[in-house]
């Protein structure tokens, strides 16, 4: 239980800085209620699961060994997070509808969760530093409650941010929950040009050799 419970701080602490998963979480929270930002986190989660999982398996330095890939990566990431801002921005906030529950609407929240956390190098890299110190501190029988604590710690971390965007929704009126919006689509739109600056330049400094 105790590796349960460090794993679960693990988890909740790397989840829990400001990133264009968090603003992502909060925007669809605003927007759409708890249940679409809740599978969204929940996908981002998975992935952290799998990136520890990954770690405890020997295989994710074989994720970042190829710098090719960290450029498709970055820019992936910066297109998406892009569209994502777009859409923010773009998106009319009615709070007379009722939120969307659908479930394809949750699938897709869900699987934009995992996209979006997969593209993201620094996700990698962080569960490679972090995560590999972490398991290589307990024994191999431990690893695998580290990777389930590491989920349950970010899934709560999303958890609690998903309630808080939807009770947020509950109490505020169609402009203030716009001006957020829009301040949301527009730090994800910050958070693209990083990715794609990255991926830029990492990719001028292959071609130069």
């Amino acid at each position: 239980m105790g590796t349960w419970l460090v794993g679960w701080g693990l988890g909740l602490s790397v989840a829990a800085p400001i990133g264009p998963i968090n603003v992502a979480t909060l925007q669809l929270g605003l927007s759409n209620g708890f249940a679409r930002a809740f599978a969204f986190g929940l996908g981002a989660a998975t992935i952290d699961a799998v990136y520890c999982l990954a770690v405890y398996l020997g295989i994710a330095p074989l994720l970042v060994a190829a710098p090719w890939l960290r450029v498709l990566l970055y820019l992936a990431g910066a297109i998406m997070i892009g569209r994502m801002g777009w859409s923010a921005i773009r998106r009319r906030i009615d709070l007379a509808s009722s939120p969307n529950r659908e479930s394809g609407g949750l699938w897709r929240s869900y699987a934009s969760g995992i996209m979006l956390t997969a593209v993201n190098p620094a996700t990698i890299l962080s569960w490679l530093a972090i995560g590999g110190a972490a398991l290589s501190a307990g024994s191999a029988d431990e690893g695998l409650a580290w990777v389930i604590g590491i989920f349950a710690g970010s899934a709560s971390w999303f958890t609690a941010l998903a309630l808080g965007a939807s009770l947020g929704r509950r109490v505020a009126n169609d402009r203030v929950l716009k001006v957020v919006s829009v301040v949301c689509g527009l730090a994800l739109f910050g958070f693209a040009a990083v990715f794609g600056s990255n991926g830029l330049s990492e990719g001028l400094a292959l071609i130069r050799g």
